[in-house]
């Protein structure tokens, strides 16, 4: 009676385990699923928005991008930033396929800022966009919000880093690529590294 009492415990105790395991594991796959979700459908965006884009403008450690004096192009058209600049803000703009309707000529800026963690070992990257509305519009430190926020994430996600990347080529066609990562999990103890990557590339001639 006491031997298979013992059994049946030991049975128990490996089956709860397994259980619990099971269960643990499922809860860091649906995380690490959603945040490279959110993840991808941030990079859909820009790239959706940037194929029909012309004059793409990448610049490193600023704020904001160089505008023309008049607001209505980028100054210089096009600039290079290679992806191997880490942990810098860099600001990415172009003019993109939509016009002011009350000057159909005028088509509207684009401005996404990449912004790098307040530390190697803490804090979150964010991504933030801001866009003109009219042609000509000026844009401030207020125009810009949240295209990525891991505070609004029910699991905790840690947005690492990125990389950026954008070029021209000589033909006036330019690229770019993005990459975004971090860890995602109900607890900390429970992350798992997430590592997102996209390239896109205009449709449209400078």
């Amino acid at each position: 009676m006491i031997v298979s009492l013992a059994i049946f415990t030991v049975v128990a105790v490996v089956a709860a385990a397994a259980l619990l395991r099971i269960v643990s594991d499922n809860s860091k796959a649906q995380s690490l699923q959603s945040a490279i979700n959110n993840v991808s459908y941030v990079l859909d965006a820009i790239s959706r928005e940037m194929r029909t884009g012309t004059n793409f403008q990448c610049t490193v450690g600023a704020s904001n991008p160089s505008f023309s004096s008049d607001r209505k192009s980028l100054n210089p058209p096009s600039q290079s930033c290679a992806m191997a600049v880490p942990s810098q803000n860099t600001v990415v703009a172009f003019l993109s396929s939509q016009v002011d309707p009350a000057v159909p000529s005028c088509r509207l800026i684009y401005v996404y800022r990449f912004n790098a963690p307040t530390s190697p070992t803490s804090g979150n990257a964010t991504v933030t966009k801001a866009q003109q509305s009219t042609c000509g519009q000026s844009l401030s430190d207020l125009d810009y919000f949240p295209v990525f926020d891991v505070g609004n994430l029910t699991n905790f996600t840690q947005l690492y880093d990125f990389r950026v990347s954008v070029h021209t080529t000589t033909a006036g066609y330019s690229w770019a690529v993005f990459r975004l990562w971090g860890s995602a999990g109900e607890r900390i103890q429970d992350s798992s590294l997430f590592d997102v990557e996209t390239a896109v590339s205009q449709r449209i001639h400078d």
